[in-house]
């Protein structure tokens, strides 16, 4: 794959047909814990066949600590389902989330799916189409959370918790998910918002529309002040199993409930 870089993520080439059928899901959080979300992520991925793309734009897991993680069997469940659909002809993406960065090549291995530490270009005949972005990118603004991922993403840190056993990191886990929580109650909402400034230099540097999720709430507007647009995946509930279905070269179909329905209007934006 060709890289470059926008916003400080590494964005890959991705090669596919005009007309390819491409299924995106973000922000799945999945969990032994919550097994009924994984029931509905089994029904999306069970019915997918033949040369079926499947895009990950990040947080498919609520925590993800290291390939120690995968020696606990509940872990096994999804990258079992992930390398069943790979025998049916499905290419799976998974992209790195804020909670699941640590995912690599022993998941890799497993499940069969491409571990993409970045983004993702999508081209057909040439021209670039769809930019994908996990989106946590897209909020510059958050001076402090884009300080952390840098320090939690260092290679120091990642190897540490490739080595932790499982049950020490989710202890560090669960303290630093606690540390973060206070953090937030004292910054202010907007930064975390999207920033406009991050979709105008998006649109600046490619030109494709741009799909992400993180933020969790569907929306689409348009990207900066080019002719694209960008769109928004909803968080992954077991209720409405929010998703969206893309053949290359057309418009991506927000879909809620196993059916199509219109894309919301714009995200709130912070300047």
């Amino acid at each position: 794959m060709r890289t470059r870089s926008i916003l400080g993520t590494r964005i890959h080439d991705l090669d596919l047909a005009l007309g390819a059928r491409v299924t995106f899901v973000s922000d799945l959080h999945l969990d032994p814990a919550w097994p009924d979300k994984t029931d509905a992520f089994e029904r999306i991925v069970g019915g997918m066949s033949g040369p079926e793309i499947l895009i990950i734009p990040g947080d498919l897991f609520e925590f993800w600590l290291g390939r120690s993680q995968l020696r606990v069997d509940a872990w096994q469940r999804v990258p079992m389902l992930l390398e069943a659909a790979s025998r049916r002809g499905v290419r799976s993406f998974v992209l790195h989330g804020n909670r699941d960065f640590q995912l690599g090549r022993a998941f890799e291995r497993m499940s069969r799916a491409q571990v993409v530490r970045g983004g993702l270009l999508v081209r057909a005949e040439g021209r670039p189409r769809m930019v994908v972005m996990h989106g946590d990118e897209l909020c510059t603004n958050d001076v402090a959370y884009q300080k952390s991922k840098r320090w939690l993403r260092s290679m120091p840190l990642k190897a540490l918790m490739h080595t932790t056993p499982y049950s020490w990191a989710r202890g560090l886990v669960a303290r630093g998910r606690n540390a973060s929580k206070t953090s937030q109650k004292s910054r202010d909402p907007e930064s975390m918002l999207v920033s406009s400034a991050a979709l105008d230099e998006v649109g600046a540097r490619i030109d494709a529309d741009l799909l992400f999720g993180h933020v969790h709430v569907a929306a689409s507007g348009p990207l900066g002040s080019t002719t694209h647009r960008y769109f928004v995946l909803p968080e992954f509930e077991a209720s409405r199993c929010g998703h969206a279905r893309w053949v290359v070269g057309d418009e991506p179909r927000l879909v809620l409930e196993g059916g199509e329905v219109p894309w919301p209007g714009p995200l709130d934006l912070s300047a």
